[in-house]
């Protein structure tokens, strides 16, 4: 298929109006959306968690400056 020059690549729009809206702070993170964070150093210890049911209950997220 042939791609037209105005459609974003993934991942597209979606994110960069998200990056947006942080970065002035109409948007807001709130810590409650995450289950657990882990540093990039330690992401085997991420998907080592999906392995065992139940473990994981929310969102990991992976902290790439930590």
């Amino acid at each position: 298929p042939t791609r037209r020059s105005s459609v974003l690549p993934f991942p597209g729009k979606e994110w960069i109006l998200t990056a947006h809206y942080f970065k002035t702070g109409q948007l807001k993170f709130e810590d409650s959306l995450i289950f657990k964070k882990i540093p990039l150093s330690r992401i085997d210890e991420a998907f080592e968690m999906y392995k065992t049911p139940g473990t994981v209950k929310g969102k990991i997220l992976i902290d790439s400056e930590a």
